[in-house]
């Protein structure tokens, strides 16, 4: 699993941790609009809906290419262009009703992978106020915006079909965060294990010295002597 994912996604010494999740999330994303466009194809169907993921897809590709290859990606770009994209296949896919809020869902996991800390919250208050304005379009004027499927099995396959392939998706997500997060703590468990060798070494040299130092001078008791030695040999002497 391994070199797959520094193969698609990038080696952990090329690309800093965010962009190697970007390229993640838009691999996947052209993945899932590959296998989405077979699907609504074999299920026969309209033709704008499998236009619009055929779309779709093409932008992923782009994004992915800038960040896969030239390691050029931007949080708040990815945010917009999401929400347009699946502000589109909500109205074209059922609103509500269809798969497109679990989109939704993986699109809030990526965006808290890829951002800064400090922007999660205003990030995640734009997804929520994207996804309370289609609610409102979706109830006021259903006639206007909304366009479904043909019958209800359809729907039905759509959601569980849908369902499966995010949650596919976000354990690839999940598994490579957990890989990155293991050569984390293994670079700072081998940076550890070299700091303790070489705080030995020092510990051992310093040892060493202190053996050095006294084999070389004399000691203590024989120190306490010279004054009274050199007293004997300065004072006149007694008869």
């Amino acid at each position: 699993m391994k070199p797959i994912f520094e193969i698609f996604f990038g080696k952990h010494n090329d690309f800093s941790f965010e962009n190697r999740v970007f390229n993640a999330i838009a691999f996947i994303t052209v993945l899932q609009c590959v296998i989405t466009f077979f699907w609504n194809l074999s299920l026969g169907m309209p033709i704008y809906i499998i236009s619009t993921i055929s779309v779709i897809g093409l932008i992923c590709t782009v994004f992915y290419y800038y960040s896969r290859f030239r390691k050029k990606f931007n949080a708040l770009s990815y945010l917009i262009l999401a929400c347009i994209l699946l502000s589109v296949v909500w109205f074209l896919n059922e609103g509500s009703k269809g798969a497109t809020s679990f989109s939704f869902l993986f699109t809030a996991v990526g965006i808290i992978c890829i951002s800064n800390k400090k922007h999660h919250f205003i990030f995640l208050s734009i997804i929520l106020l994207n996804i309370g304005l289609l609610f409102f379009l979706e109830k006021n004027f259903h006639n206007v915006f909304m366009h479904g499927h043909h019958t209800h099995d359809e729907i039905q396959s759509d959601m569980v079909f849908f369902f499966i392939l995010d949650l596919i998706l976000i354990y690839f997500i999940v598994s490579f965060l957990k890989d990155n997060y293991d050569k984390e703590n293994k670079i700072i468990e081998t940076q550890k294990e070299a700091l303790n060798r070489q705080n030995i070494k020092i510990t051992d040299s310093i040892k060493s010295a202190e053996l050095i130092q006294g084999a070389l001078l004399p000691n203590n008791s024989y120190l306490k002597t010279l004054p009274m030695i050199f007293l004997c040999i300065t004072s006149p002497k007694t008869l």
